[in-house]
């Protein structure tokens, strides 16, 4: 999702306002669309989840979803589904891959990217560090991918998280989400502070961190020939791509 193309170039906007909060229901709202949630929890019956339990159920319902694909230019493809949207450069240089799914979801990922040729992925973007972007950054890596991205992902992937107050079991229990450390081969080896460019396949990449937003670690990926832009979850429709408090979005015009 949230690949779009750019009629012309707009002065930069101050998105939002205030301080970033990585837990919350407004995290949940955005993080967890509120049909996907209610069909993870509801399957428990009885039985109230363990936050392991919880997150696997996550992963396995943005699964279930089939993975598209969409031609977006002549070497832009963009692979959509089990989880935030997979856009791919793909040339002479090798494969340049933007974000990655959820983990259940490799294998379809490995084949999809497979069936653009035989240039191998020599880098992978990652937007921002939610796991539905990020999974797969350790399979691609051993594959021989850097994987780039804002300082502050590398810095949240490497903390222990606690969202609290995501579910309330039958009994009364109340259970969050827990986000092990991401093994050291799932890290970024390469980070960024404010923006970063990338000359490949004939093509600029333009990275641009936005702060503070849907998280603190997010960036864009601006296609400069193509005249593409992939948001990451900077953008979304149906809800405001915010974990921080709704007072502090500002209006955007």
């Amino acid at each position: 999702m949230n690949f779009i193309p750019l009629r012309k170039r707009a002065p930069r906007r101050e998105m939002l306002r205030g301080s970033v909060t990585l837990a919350g229901s407004a995290l949940l709202a955005h993080f967890f669309p509120s049909p996907l949630f209610r069909a993870s929890a509801s399957g428990y019956g009885q039985q109230t989840p363990s936050p392991a339990d919880l997150l696997a159920s996550m992963r396995a319902k943005f699964n279930a979803a089939p993975l598209k694909t969409q031609r977006l230019g002549a070497d832009v493809t963009m692979f959509s589904g089990p989880g935030g949207s997979v856009v791919v450069l793909n040339g002479p240089d090798g494969k340049f891959v933007v974000d990655t799914f959820v983990a259940p979801a490799w294998s379809r990922l490995n084949e999809a990217l497979d069936g653009l040729g035989n240039a191998p992925v020599k880098c992978v973007i990652n937007t921002h560090w939610h796991f539905d972007h990020i999974d797969n950054n350790a399979p691609l890596h051993a594959a021989g991918a850097t994987i780039l991205a804002h300082e502050n992902t590398k810095r949240r992937m490497s903390e222990p998280h606690d969202l609290p107050v995501l579910y309330r079991g039958p009994d009364g229990a109340l259970v969050g989400l827990h986000f092990d450390p991401s093994p050291v081969e799932a890290l970024p080896q390469q980070t960024f502070a404010t923006n970063y460019k990338l000359q490949v396949n004939g093509e600029t990449l333009a990275l641009q961190h936005v702060a503070p937003a849907h998280t603190d670690t997010d960036v864009y990926v601006h296609f400069e020939k193509a005249n593409l832009i992939q948001m990451g979850d900077l953008f979304s429709t149906g809800c405001i791509p915010t974990s921080t408090p709704v007072r502090a979005a500002k209006s955007l015009a």
